[in-house]
């Protein structure tokens, strides 16, 4: 299957005769190009359910991978529209799927109980990286949250975890975006549990500050309460740095490769995990990250799975040839 990518702007108006012109543009371009397959990341966009009429229009095969919108936590956000959207729309999208493609097994079974039985998984992947990761020396050790700063990440959590915990020459940096108001909300949640000294928030960080971050932490921590995959998590490891997460994020693997925590997505759990990994030696920590590395390089390097992928595309296109 050739490798080549184009990228188009549609603007086709407002309300359905946006959607309509949308649905007749995309079917255009995927009839002049030869398209053989589509596959569609996310949902609830009215313009992803012109991209999903287009395709079924020609008779192209349709992958879609929802990324999460159908877990539970998230279908419990702006509930009444999202089912709304699924009774008018989305699971007739989501039903005339040749595959929907799901990230852990967790969200395979969610997706499973929704009555998608038509499902396969693939985790996602962080490109090749050479990491020397050092020991790390001096007085002053770092914890590190680095993500979309959300409610459903646990930050709350997380800052009280640290308060009780307050473990001795440990700074946690807050590093990601987020909204104002949310993010005012935590510097002065940050301030009543006295914690200005320890914890910082930083702006976000673009695509190669991220990996400097990373590299430069003993520990990263993410609190979330909702998870598909936790692309954060796959980079931590990759840059040598024990996690700790929760059982929302599909992560058990941590504890079987031991290079981290996997505990509830409760305070109480998330405390006596901060408590554990801060207190290890500095070396503890340090092949812990060793053994995380190698984690992600068996399992979670995008060479292997876009591999795998499109052998899934070239069984769908040529559903009677062997894939090799």
């Amino acid at each position: 299957m050739e490798k080549e990518v184009e990228v188009y702007r549609l603007s086709a108006g407002r309300g359905l005769l946006r959607l309509r012109r949308s649905r007749e543009i995309l079917e255009e371009k995927l009839h002049l190009s030869g398209a053989q397959l589509v596959h569609i990341n996310g949902l609830w966009s009215p313009f992803l359910h012109a991209a999903v009429q287009a395709s079924r229009r020609l008779g192209i095969p349709l992958i879609i991978s929802p990324h999460g919108m159908l877990e539970p936590w998230s279908l419990n956000q702006k509930k009444l529209k999202k089912w709304l959207a699924l009774r008018f729309y989305q699971r007739g999208d989501l039903d005339s799927a040749s595959l929907v493609h799901s990230t852990a097994s967790s969200e395979e079974l969610n997706l499973r109980n929704l009555g998608f039985a038509h499902t396969f998984t693939l985790p996602n992947g962080v490109p090749e990286r050479a990491v020397m990761k050092r020991l790390s020396c001096g007085d002053q050790r770092q914890a590190l949250f680095l993500s979309r700063i959300h409610p459903k990440k646990g930050i709350e959590n997380l800052l009280r975890a640290w308060a009780a915990v307050r473990p001795g020459g440990w700074q946690l940096k807050i590093v990601g975006p987020g909204e104002q108001r949310y993010v005012d909300r935590l510097h002065k949640l940050r301030n009543e549990l006295r914690l200005n000294e320890t914890v910082r928030f930083e702006p976000p960080a673009d695509a190669e500050e991220k990996w400097n971050y990373y590299e430069s932490s003993d520990l990263f921590v993410l609190p979330t309460f909702s998870e598909n995959f936790g692309i954060v998590v796959a980079e931590a490891l990759q840059s040598g740095v024990p996690v700790i997460t929760t059982h929302e994020a599909p992560w058990e693997c941590l504890l079987d490769h031991g290079c981290g925590w996997w505990v509830p997505a409760q305070l109480a759990p998330l405390t006596a995990a901060i408590r554990d990994a801060t207190s290890r030696d500095r070396s503890v920590l340090f092949e812990m990250g060793k053994r995380g590395q190698q984690l992600v390089a068996s399992k979670f390097l995008w060479r292997g799975i876009a591999h795998r992928m499109n052998e899934t595309y070239e069984r769908l296109v040529n559903p009677s040839c062997e894939v090799e």
